[in-house]
């Protein structure tokens, strides 16, 4: 989570079931070494995570890109579940506007950010959309994570929306805000 007030900080939260402490310090330094080799305007090397094969446009925010796609083809496939739902671009780009418009209109701060408690399915791009849009960041949170370390995490990003969806999600986020 990338906050801006005075300066920006950046937090790196793992869950040691999947990234172990040394790992997860390894990715630190290296991310470390590269913001600070940016800042003092060094090109990365070609180890670099950064570097890449040329980009001929300027990199644009994927809301921008859904966006375009749902006015050039419309009717393509943006989204299909695995049970064979099909969304295209014009509704993924609708449903997304219509739930940025919710969350933009329950007066919070407008770079906080947008808790997500989703199972995978076409609802979770359509979060993610929604809180680009609504101009916070999504923060997917993990499904399978006990409900103390859910706790925790909304208690640290203190997140502005909370988007859940299902029943068994409901009740875990409602578990987790008590």
């Amino acid at each position: 989570i990338a906050r801006f007030d005075d300066d920006c900080r950046l937090e790196i939260d793992v869950d040691p079931t999947w990234i172990d402490d040394a790992t997860a310090e390894r990715f630190a330094d290296a991310l470390r070494t590269q913001l600070e080799a940016i800042a003092a305007g060094i090109e990365p090397d070609d180890r670099s995570i950064m570097a890449g094969p040329a980009v001929d446009e300027a990199p644009r925010p994927l809301a921008d890109v859904v966006r375009d796609a749902a006015r050039k083809t419309p009717d393509a496939t943006a989204i299909e579940t695995v049970d064979g739902a099909r969304w295209s671009y014009a509704e993924l780009d609708a449903a997304a506007d219509r739930l940025a418009g919710r969350i933009a209109g329950d007066d919070r701060p407008v770079d906080a950010p947008v808790a997500l408690l989703m199972e995978p399915g076409a609802g979770f791009p359509i979060g993610v959309l929604a809180a680009m849009r609504a101009g916070g960041a999504a923060m997917p949170m993990p499904a399978e994570a006990p409900v103390g370390r859910i706790a925790a995490l909304l208690a640290r990003a203190r997140p502005a929306a909370f988007l859940v969806e299902g029943e068994a999600m409901r009740s875990l986020a409602e578990a987790a805000l008590r």
